[in-house]
């Protein structure tokens, strides 16, 4: 499950596209994946990536996995960013059908928190100095203030307020993120961690510029004493974008993922003559 993103994952224009790569790399160690692709992108017909919402997503997700469990099969569950808070409330619906669950780069507290880090992570990777980057998130901390209040469109506030309209044209703020963080401030992702009772799996990355990495000790020690069983994983090098230094998807953070999956399905395929 990926992040805020309204483009096709096979785009081959997109050379370093995180969730391509990082299904191609599950893909190439033998595990097979399941990519649930939004209507309108692609090949694919039906409504701008735009008009979907977080819990429309939620729904997209939860119709695929009833597709894949119709056939017999089980899922391991994989959220990545923004798509891991979407895992505790799928397990919940699908606890029967779903074996463990992995989550990446995504423990905030608030929507507008997050957001604006991210915008201080795409400046940093712009480029930008970071005197000018503090002076940049301070603005756009308060243009997320106004569109999180929810009175206006993102139109009108550019019209009223026009040095914002940078936030806009970069893609920075585009529709289908006003529907997702207004409906991510109803959620307790922490909450619905706790309630998850299969091996879950917690990725951090310590070069992430978005998420704070005290935030992540911080949520991990959150729900470390509750009944599920939580392996924490701190994978130092990783960014949010799974790259390591020379950004290019980090082969080890890929093996650590792979292991805990080949150990989860190896727990409930039998065996024949040695043979699964």
């Amino acid at each position: 499950m990926q992040g805020i993103d309204c483009s096709t994952i096979d785009t081959p224009l997109l050379s370093k596209n995180t969730y391509r790569d990082l299904m191609y790399s599950l893909s190439n160690f033998g595990i097979p994946t399941v990519r649930v692709e939004l209507f309108g992108n692609g090949d694919s017909d039906g409504y701008k990536c735009g008009k979907y919402g977080f819990n429309d997503i939620i729904d997209l997700y939860d119709a695929a996995m009833h597709h894949v469990v119709a056939s017999g099969k089980k899922l391991i569950l994989f959220g990545y960013s923004i798509g891991a808070l979407m895992v505790p409330s799928l397990v919940n619906r699908n606890r029967e059908s779903v074996l463990a669950a992995i989550i990446f780069d995504t423990m905030i507290f608030g929507p507008k928190d997050y957001f604006v880090k991210n915008k201080i992570r795409q400046d940093i990777l712009r480029g930008i100095p970071k005197d000018k980057i503090m002076y940049n998130a301070r603005t756009f901390d308060s243009f997320i203030e106004i569109v999180l209040d929810g009175k206006h469109s993102i139109n009108d506030i550019v019209k009223q307020n026009p040095q914002y309209s940078t936030y806009v044209e970069h893609g920075l703020f585009a529709g289908h993120d006003t529907n997702y963080y207004h409906e991510l401030s109803e959620i307790d992702f922490l909450s619905g961690c706790k309630s998850i009772s299969l091996p879950l799996l917690l990725l951090i990355g310590s070069r992430d510029c978005a998420i704070d990495f005290k935030q992540h000790l911080f949520f991990f020690d959150s729900i470390s004493s509750t009944e599920s069983d939580i392996i924490h994983k701190e994978v130092f090098s990783i960014d949010h974008s799974f790259r390591n230094e020379t950004g290019s998807i980090d082969s080890e953070c890929i093996k650590c993922i792979c292991d805990f999956i080949f150990e989860i399905v190896m727990k409930h395929i039998p065996f024949d003559g040695g043979r699964a």
